[in-house]
């Protein structure tokens, strides 16, 4: 089968329900591609050197995400409208955005306060366990910490901390980063997990303890698969 009987008429009917491209999408258009080009040359822009001083040098991709949005309050697209007003701020997932801010704020707070450096040094207290029911452990740990954080953050964090713990805790560093990197890419169970999660959260059809429930299935499949597949295949 080729195509869906009755897709291509229906994609059809939905882009003539549009319309032709307003003057506002046209200058959201514009807008965003002014952020993507300054998101991909961020980093030659803030090495301009102009007689010794470098006045991009604090641009950063949050400052440019910044200024893109505030200059969608200020554009009119008509006499009475700007592009963005208070009326669509409102209409934000709020609640979720602070969700995922609080997961970097709490990966940030993980790095500053070197807490993990204190989760490594009591590490050798796992020497005595089989090498399997170890790896299953830091799964599930880093499975449950994902929930919460940033993946990409949480592992940055932990990697260098479990590559020096591996030695006290008797088990070959490949299998324990091996563990950590895939055990991170598997937060099911929160929002603020992983932006998929969050976008789904979001609609509203789906409630905390839904997510929950079905995401502590998948948890303890994905740690069981994980610990067992390094503790048998990765040396």
């Amino acid at each position: 089968m080729k195509e869906i009987e009755g897709g291509a008429q229906w994609v059809q009917s939905e882009l003539n329900k549009l319309g032709p491209i307003g003057k506002g999408e046209m200058i959201v258009l514009i807008v965003f591609c002014s952020a993507i080009l300054l998101w991909s040359f961020g980093g030659v822009l803030r090495g301009l050197d102009f007689g010794g001083t470098r006045p991009f040098a604090s641009l950063s991709d949050a400052a440019i995400a910044m200024i893109c949005a505030i200059v969608l309050f200020c554009i009119p697209v008509n006499r009475d409208h700007m592009v963005l007003d208070w009326s669509d701020m409102k209409e934000l997932p709020w609640g979720v955005l602070l969700l995922f801010g609080g997961g970097l704020s709490m990966a940030a707070g993980l790095q500053i306060t070197e807490c993990g450096q204190i989760i490594s040094a009591n590490a050798g207290i796992l020497a005595g366990l089989p090498r399997w029911a170890v790896l299953i452990g830091v799964s599930l740990l880093v499975m449950l910490a994902s929930n919460f954080t940033s993946n990409t953050a949480l592992a940055a964090t932990l990697m260098p901390l479990l590559a020096s713990a591996a030695v006290p805790m008797g088990v070959p560093a490949q299998q324990l980063l091996m563990v950590t990197a895939l055990s991170a890419s598997c937060a099911f169970m929160m929002p603020v997990g992983t932006p998929p999660n969050a976008i789904v959260f979001s609609t509203g059809r789906i409630k905390i303890m839904q997510m929950v429930s079905a995401g502590a299935v998948l948890t303890i499949v994905s740690v069981v698969v994980i610990g067992l597949f390094a503790a048998t295949f990765i040396n």
